[in-house]
């Protein structure tokens, strides 16, 4: 039970003094006498005395009693709708910057603007204007939204908005050593996303109601990426070499959509139209330094431009036949054009030409894909009886698509040319069965069923051909695949008492690939057995859970929750190879959660919550070498948050939060460690006081501390987070 401000008078007047910060925030409500003020006469009227547990004089609580702990909030009983709130602050950090900007999405620095702007007003009769804003500088976050509307009649919205993404510019590095790698010059990467947009709205009675949106969207920018490059890290070994040489995203995308909506009912049935076009033009790159700071260091540019089209339809309908029978329908169809041209090319700088004697790579990559999907689908809603509903649904969807692609390579001196040509078609049909059942007293049952069967083909077709020379046998290969899924899931709920709530669930999925490979160029007893090799892959999952919520007491409320999954992935390979069907995954994984409520008095609300996750993924591989050792996700969090209600116009927050994972192992001497091992904790304080039904003040105080076993303390940093926030209503 959280404290609201209807509790605001404790039963006893008894109280502890305040802290003195405390007292500043309470000083604009009180009465100030200025030093050196002149005596009261004695027949003057004594000073009021402030109430001991509102802090207010008699008069003001008076002036005040009208008002509702909501209209205080809200800004008084005068229904001020409008406000405008200005904020400053900065994030300061000691330590490693750029980690604690990508971690917490702040700038380092100062900040400050207009937080949240709200305005309406009604420009006519019926007619209701309404302006949003926002614009936090240094924070590269802005947006913008006005919006016109008028009853029985429609309306058209406007909006613009601006936000940055940041992530760390480093790499990898060697732990041994202490050297970690990162961009010469570089600290944080920075995303800017826009969006602009408009939608009009007709909205009469007895007609369809039509909407209209357009949307322009781009990411423009740089973000990490952990698809890192070659590197020789280690000082004391020169000639080992890791793939931990960073790397990042160069992105520059436009995206256009436009979009029509068409609601109507028609009787008893609900029918509805989306029409849904987008154009959009992806300008990306990945960037990847190699060997830094050696003789031989290089730099890889892997342009990718994409252009597309997509159409999109979908119709809808509902139809309620009787009042325990609905029945409704979907339809899609969508259409999906593409042309795409890269290149990936090696040099002493990014974006430069094609030098020879460079690895391997390709130039002047052209190509295109086109995608056509049917997607329909049917439920039924049926109650036969007061405590039974079922709902059987199906969904049937025809996917087809092809692509072909052409190139030249830069292997060698006269280069070669490649190409590539692939198709691809499938049938999927999904059955799902929900059932429910409420008939016994405090209990309610549950149980679905799903399966879904498909039946699949791909040819592909593809290879080199050197310049002036004989060139290399193409890869051929025709597959045809059917999968079958299934999933079954109970799940029940006991109300035991008043106080206690008992839940329980459990399934079982399975998803079964199978493949059949008509065509394969590629033999699979020998070296290249790539594509066509796998004959049949599963993938098993057991799934229970148990719940208990408990309310011993009216002001205490207790969750606790267990959880617990079991995974294997089977896999058989073709005969040819030699090898047989194996286990080639198994992922264990245990979840418990507690969480916990308690108001122990009127004004002041604690909670706090808990919880610890096991998981492991054990491979063949990793009994065989440390270079992959089983994969360890384990860690347990902990928060805890209080509330204060100091008096009808002032609340204190304060919180706590833990983070420990703790799955590095130091495996440099046989491979790269890939366990995270991450400690995490902080504080965070707020203090709000209403200074008067127009004016609201906030404080926030924020420290971070991270420490980052992975990359050998090299992402370490504390932080802290300063803020006040001035909220004007009217």
């Amino acid at each position: 039970m959280k404290a609201t401000r209807s509790m605001l008078r404790p039963r006893s007047r008894l109280r502890r003094p305040a802290p003195f910060w405390v007292g500043l925030l309470l000083a604009p409500a009180l009465p100030l006498y200025a030093p050196g003020a002149p005596a009261q006469s004695e027949g003057a009227d004594p000073p009021a005395e402030a109430d001991a547990n509102t802090g207010e004089t008699a008069e003001e609580t008076a002036d005040t009693a009208t008002f509702s702990p909501q209209e205080w909030f809200e800004g008084g009983g005068e229904g001020l709708n409008n406000w405008i709130e200005f904020a400053f602050g900065g994030f300061f950090t000691r330590g490693n910057r750029a980690e604690a900007q990508a971690r917490h999405q702040l700038s380092d620095g100062p900040f400050g603007g207009i937080q949240d702007l709200h305005y309406q007003a009604e420009v006519a009769k019926g007619t209701q204007l309404t302006l949003d804003g926002r614009a936090l500088f240094d924070e590269r976050d802005y947006r913008l939204s006005l919006a016109l509307s008028k009853e029985d009649l429609g309306f058209i919205r406007f909006h613009a908005s601006q936000f940055r993404l940041w992530s760390d510019a480093a790499g990898g590095g060697y732990g041994p050593d202490q050297r970690w790698l990162t961009f010469p010059g570089e600290e944080v990467w920075g995303l800017d996303r826009t969006e602009l947009g408009v939608e009009a709205g007709l909205v009469r009675e007895n007609l369809p109601r039509v909407t209209f949106r357009y949307r322009h969207r781009t990411r423009e920018g740089a973000r990490d990426s952990t698809s890192w490059g070659m590197a020789h890290p280690s000082t004391t070994d020169p000639n080992r070499a890791l793939g931990v040489g960073p790397a990042f995203h160069d992105l520059d995308e436009a995206i256009d959509t436009f979009e029509l909506d068409l609601r109507h009912r028609i009787k008893q049935t609900d029918v509805g139209l989306n029409l849904r076009y987008e154009t959009a033009d992806l300008d990306n790159a990945r960037k990847v330094l190699e060997y830094p700071g050696e003789p031989i260091e290089r730099k890889l540019t892997d342009r990718q431009g994409t252009r597309y089209d997509l159409f999109n339809l979908h119709a809808w309908t509902e139809t309620w036949l009787r009042k325990n029978l609905c029945f409704s329908t979907g339809y899609l169809y969508a259409n999906l054009d593409s042309d795409f041209d890269g290149s990936r090319i090696y040099g002493n700088d990014f974006d430069v030409g094609y030098v020879p004697g460079y690895p391997l790579g390709y130039t002047t990559l052209i190509g295109g894909a086109q995608q056509r999907e049917h997607v329909l689908n049917a439920n039924l809603l049926y109650q036969p009886h007061a405590h039974w509903t079922l709902v059987p649904s199906l969904r049937v969807q025809r996917l087809d698509a092809d692509a072909d692609s052409l190139g030249q390579g830069t292997l060698g001196s006269a280069g070669t040319l490649f190409s590539a040509q692939s198709e691809r078609d499938l049938i999927d049909v999904r059955e799902r069965l929900e059932v429910r059942y409420t008939g016994l007293t405090n209990w309610s049952f549950q149980a679905v069923a799903d399966w879904t069967q498909s039946d699949g083909s791909l040819d592909e077709l593809g290879g080199l051909s050197r310049v002036g020379g004989t060139g290399v046998a193409p890869v051929q290969r025709r597959t045809d695949d059917s999968r079958f899924f299934q999933k079954y899931s109970l799940g029940a709920r006991w109300y035991a008492a008043r106080w206690a709530t008992l839940e329980a669930g459990a399934y079982f999925k399975r998803h079964r690939y199978e493949y059949s490979h008509q065509t394969d160029s590629t033999p699979n007893n020998g070296f290249d057995r790539y594509p066509a090799y796998l004959e049949y892959q599963r993938f098993d999952t057991w799934d229970a859970h148990l719940g208990f919520t408990l309310r011993p007491w009216t002001r205490l409320t207790l969750i606790t929750r267990y959880e617990f999954q079991q995974s294997t992935v089977n896999t058989r390979p073709d005969p040819a190879s030699g090898l047989g069907q194996t286990e080639s995954a198994d992922i264990t994984t245990h979840i418990l959660q507690q969480s916990l409520g308690f108001t122990p008095w009127s004004r002041l609300s604690l909670q706090g919550s808990w919880s610890y996750v096991w998981s492991r993924i054990e491979t063949p591989a990793s009994d065989l070498t440390r270079a992959l050792l089983a994969s360890q996700n384990n860690y347990w969090m902990a928060q805890l948050n209080a509330l204060f209600v100091v008096d009808n116009r002032t609340d204190l927050n304060a919180g706590w939060f833990y983070y420990r994972s703790d799955n590095f192992e130091n495996t440099w001497a046989d491979g790269l460690p890939l366990g995270a091992g991450v400690e995490e904790h902080g504080i965070t304080a707020t203090a709000t006081r209403r200074i008067s039904p127009h004016l609201r003040l906030t404080l926030r105080y924020g420290y971070l501390h991270h420490r980052d076993e992975t990359f050998g303390q090299s992402r370490n940093y504390e932080a802290h987070w300063i803020a006040s926030s001035l909220q004007y209503r009217f």
